[in-house]
């Protein structure tokens, strides 16, 4: 969008009285013109200073670089400076993960076939910088069972300082706040426009469910059996020698 037309916008929707510009006015007929300019309109939330760092933050999660964070940004929302703003933030990000269990994504997969020991469901954490990957059977999915995964989790590798997940009400409730607040764990919500920025963790879902399938029985209702071994594999796989070493010698 062109800046002329983005500053003509901007004044449509903040104004006190919603007035067209001149130029719709000058041209006959006017509802011809009036519509056409709605429909430029139409596609853009036009947002105010106040937003645009929760816009910025939830669509560079992930930390894509700066054309991929404006493409993901230009989707939905549009303000005059965007480009330069999202650049500028991009170079300043420091939440860049530069060592092991610094960032890392939590996800659920589910409901699957209960399996004879009654469990439906997968929770699964991935470090973004060693692409390690922590994972248990669930039986359920509420924030308790999450909970105790996390904690299990945490007391073998220590606090991860940014947690990424999406909006399900198994991470984003009281339990899980309390639990991020005790560890001192930044907890960063993937947008519901952008569920990518938890990218890391919905392919691993994928690979994982895929690798799964090929060594349950008929009924599919063993899976959780071959969850550890299967896991194992698919990290190993994922990791160089050096960096599984450091993973699996990581102290906190």
């Amino acid at each position: 969008m062109e800046d002329q037309l983005s500053d003509q916008v901007l004044r449509f929707y903040t104004a006190t009285e919603q007035k067209y510009p001149q130029w719709v006015y000058d041209l006959h007929p006017q509802a011809n013109a009036k519509s056409k300019f709605r429909q430029a309109a139409k596609p853009y939330r036009v947002l105010t200073k106040s937003r645009m760092s929760n816009i910025l933050e939830a669509c560079h999660d992930n930390h894509f670089g700066r054309d991929k964070t404006l493409a993901n940004i230009s989707d939905h929302y549009y303000w005059k400076g965007m480009k330069s703003d999202v650049y500028q933030h991009v170079k300043a990000c420091e939440k860049l993960p530069g060592q092991v269990w610094s960032l890392v994504g939590i996800d659920l997969i589910g409901p699957l076939q209960e399996t004879s020991n009654g469990n439906k469901y997968i929770v699964a954490a991935t470090d973004h910088f060693s692409k390690w990957t922590e994972a248990t059977a669930l039986p359920d999915k509420s924030a308790k069972s999450v909970a105790h995964f996390l904690c299990n989790v945490i007391c073998r590798l220590g606090c991860m300082d940014t947690l990424i997940s999406d909006q399900g009400r198994e991470f984003v409730n009281s339990v899980i706040d309390n639990l991020m607040t005790h560890f001192k764990t930044d907890h960063r919500i993937s947008s519901a426009y952008h569920p990518q920025t938890n990218g890391q963790r919905v392919r691993d879902n994928r690979t994982l469910k895929e690798s799964l399938s090929k060594h349950v029985n008929d009924q599919g209702n063993n899976w959780d059996e071959f969850l550890p071994g299967v896991l194992r594999a698919l990290t190993c796989a994922g990791l160089s020698r050096g960096t599984f070493r450091a993973m699996h010698d990581f102290k906190p």
